[in-house]
């Protein structure tokens, strides 16, 4: 899921994905601090997705 590898990446850690459309191998982005990734949902499909997702120390 690319909003996890997303988030994945903002804190810091090093992801490796292989998809259908695109690859990445030891990914990193270097950051100084962590950075959160908000998401905003309002049906009930996005609202379980963003509460999967969330980062409760944002």
């Amino acid at each position: 899921m690319r909003i996890g590898l997303t988030g994945r990446l903002l804190r810091g850690e090093t992801v490796t994905f292989e998809g259908a459309d695109w690859t990445a191998r030891d990914a990193t982005v270097p950051t100084a601090r962590p950075v959160p990734v908000l998401l905003a949902a309002l049906g009930p499909r996005l609202l379980r997705v963003a509460g999967e997702l969330a980062d409760p120390t944002a």
